[in-house]
C-alpha cells in the first residue's frame, strides 16, 4: 500500500506524520520478531507507536519483543500460530509482560496469551477485570484456567478454538465463571469442545451471539435471573444440550419444555429464541402465543424432523429456521404473509412445505440449498426475491402463478434437475438473469412456457443456461407430441394392413 514502509523484515503503516504501527512480517523464516522503537528510512525517522495484529500472519514466529514506544496493541497476534512468548520493554508505560503473556500496564486487562504457549494450566492475576477479544484464541495446549475473581467482561472470541480447555475455575465438581462477570462477548467460547459444564454467575447480564457455539461437550445451560440480552445462536451446535433452563426470577426470558423464549413487556406474544440442538423430539409445534422466531433459533438441531409454526406469526423471520439440517417437513399457517431472508436456508433435509396459502413474499435465499421436491409457490405469491430456491436439486418442474408480480435474479440457480418453468402471468416482470440456472462449471437446459403476448427480456438467461421458449398451448414439446406420433403410427399400421389384404 502507498503508506506502507518495509524495514528489518517487517511492514509498518503510517498512522500520523512519522508515527507508524506494525502491520506485517515479510520474512517467512523469521522466528523472533524484535520490533524497533524507531527506525530510519529514506531520510525519515519513524516511531513505532502501535501494533495491529489483525493482519499479521506467520507460521514460525515464536517470540515477539515489544519496544517502549508502543502505546497500543490491536488484534492480539491471533495470526501468529507458533507464538510461545511475548516480551515487553520494561520502560513501556502502556503494556507489560508477565510469564510471556501480554497485559496492559496496570494488569487490569489481559491482551494476548500466546497461541502455542506450552503450559497446560494458567492462573490469571487477580487484578484482571477484562479479557480482551481473541486473547486466548487458538491456545490449543491450554487445559485448565483460573480466572480472576474481578472479571466483568470476557470479550469476543476470547477463548475461541481452545479445543483442549476442560476446566474453568473448576471447584472439583463444576466449571464456573466469576461472580463479577457482566458480559460474555460474541463467540467467546466458540469451539471449546472439551467443556462439559459451565455455571453462569448471577451477575451476568449479556450473553453474546454464538457465545458457546459448537461446545459439543456441554449438556446443560441455566440462564441466571439478571440476564437481559442473549445474542442469536448462542448454543449453536451444542448437540448434547437437550433442555435450557432459566431462573424463575428472570423477567426477560422463560423456558417451556426446555425451549427458550423472549418475554416482551409491551406485548403478550413471545419470541422463540433457542430450540436446544440436542432436544430428542422429532416433532415440535410452536406455541400459538409466539409471534416471531429469532434468527438461528433452530440451527444445528440433531433430531427435529417436523415443525408446525404458530398461528400467531405474520412472517417467518430472517434466518429463523436456518441450518436446521434434520428438518424434513414444515407447516406454515395461513397467518404468515412473508418468508424472510434465508428463513429456511441450509435446511438440507427439507423436502415438504405445507400450508402457507397466504404468503405473498419469498425473500432472498429463503429456501436456498433445501431438498424441496416442489417449489413453494402459493397462488397468493406476488414477489420472489433473488436466489430464493438456489441449489434445490429436487425440483423438476415449476409453475409460476398468475399472481406473481416480479421474479428477481437467479431464483432457481443451480436447480440442475429443473426441466420446465411455466409462467402463467402475462404481466409478471422477469428481472435481469431471473432464469439463470447453469453455472460456469455446469450448464443447464430448460424449457420455458410463457403466455401469448409476454416478452421475456434478452438478459433473462445467461450463457450457461440453454433455454427453449414456447407459448402456452402452442408447439407441444416433446411429450405432448407423443399423441400425434401414436396417431400417425396407427394410420400407418392400417395402411400397411390394407395393402396386405389387397
Amino acid at each position: 500500500a502507498q503508506d506502507d514502509i518495509s524495514y528489518a523484515d517487517m511492514v509498518f503503516t503510517i498512522v500520523d506524520n512519522n508515527d507508524v504501527e506494525l502491520t506485517g512480517i515479510s520474512d517467512p523464516d523469521l522466528e523472533t520478531a524484535i520490533i524497533p522503537a524507531t527506525f530510519e528510512k529514506d531520510g525519515n525517522i519513524y516511531t513505532v507507536i502501535g501494533i495491529d495484529g489483525s493482519y499479521i500472519y506467520h507460521d514460525l514466529v515464536n517470540n515477539v519483543v515489544i519496544p517502549s514506544t508502543v502505546a497500543y496493541v490491536k488484534g492480539n497476534f491471533y495470526g501468529l500460530s507458533a507464538l510461545e512468548c511475548i516480551e515487553v520493554d520494561p520502560y513501556n508505560e502502556h503494556q507489560c509482560s508477565k510469564d510471556g503473556v501480554l497485559y496492559d500496564f496496570d494488569i487490569t486487562t489481559i491482551i494476548a496469551y500466546p497461541m502455542l504457549k506450552p503450559d497446560t494450566t494458567y492462573d490469571m492475576p487477580d487484578t484482571v477485570t477484562v479479557v480482551s477479544g481473541y486473547c486466548f484464541a487458538g491456545a490449543e495446549k491450554l487445559e485448565s484456567i483460573t480466572l480472576s475473581d474481578k472479571i466483568v467482561l470476557i470479550d469476543t472470541y476470547a477463548f475461541d478454538m481452545c479445543t483442549s480447555l476442560e476446566k474453568i475455575n473448576h471447584d472439583g465438581t463444576i466449571n464456573h465463571l466469576p461472580n463479577t462477570l457482566r458480559i460474555i462477548g460474541e463467540s467467546a467460547f466458540n469451539n471449546c469442545e472439551k467443556l462439559t459444564d459451565i455455571e453462569l454467575p448471577q451477575s451476568l447480564m449479556i450473553i453474546g451471539g454464538s457465545a458457546f457455539n459448537q461446545c459439543i461437550g456441554l449438556t446443560s445451560m441455566l440462564i441466571p435471573y439478571e440476564v437481559v440480552d442473549i445474542g442469536t445462536g448462542f448454543l449453536n451446535g451444542c448437540i448434547n444440550i437437550e433442555s435450557i433452563e432459566t431462573s424463575e426470577f428472570n423477567t426477560h426470558f422463560e423456558t417451556r419444555d426446555g425451549v427458550l423464549y423472549v418475554i416482551h413487556n409491551n406485548s403478550s406474544s413471545l419470541s422463540l429464541h433457542t430450540y436446544p440442538c440436542g432436544k430428542p423430539n422429532k416433532s415440535f409445534k410452536v406455541p400459538d402465543d409466539v409471534g416471531s422466531i429469532e434468527p438461528l433459533a433452530f440451527c444445528g438441531t440433531a433430531h427435529l424432523e417436523e415443525l408446525i409454526l404458530s398461528n400467531g406469526m405474520r412472517s417467518i423471520g430472517s434466518y429463523a429456521i436456518y441450518g436446521c439440517e434434520t428438518l424434513q417437513e414444515v407447516y406454515i399457517p395461513s397467518s404468515v404473509i412473508s418468508v424472510n431472508n434465508m428463513a429456511f436456508c441450509m435446511c438440507s433435509s427439507l423436502t415438504t412445505v405445507k400450508g402457507g396459502n397466504n404468503v405473498s413474499i419469498i425473500e432472498i435465499m429463503a429456501f436456498n440449498s433445501t431438498k424441496l421436491t416442489t417449489a413453494f409457490l402459493p397462488d397468493t405469491l406476488r414477489i420472489i426475491e433473488a436466489y430464493a430456491f438456489e441449489g434445490c436439486d429436487g425440483i423438476t418442474e415449476v409453475t409460476l402463478p398468475e399472481s406473481i408480480e416480479s421474479v428477481d435474479l437467479c431464483v432457481f440457480s443451480q436447480c440442475f434437475n429443473l426441466t420446465t418453468i411455466t409462467i402463467l402471468g402475462i404481466d409478471t416482470v422477469m428481472m435481469n438473469e431471473s432464469l439463470c440456472i447453469g453455472t460456469e462449471d455446469r450448464t443447464a437446459e430448460i424449457r420455458v412456457i410463457i403466455p401469448d403476448g409476454m416478452q421475456l427480456p434478452d438478459n433473462v438467461f445467461d450463457e450457461y443456461t440453454i433455454a427453449h421458449v414456447s407459448i402456452i398451448g402452442e408447439e407441444p414439446y416433446p411429450y405432448e407430441n407423443l399423441i400425434g406420433v401414436a396417431i400417425c403410427l396407427l394410420v400407418l399400421f392400417f395402411i400397411i394392413r390394407l395393402f396386405r389384404e389387397v
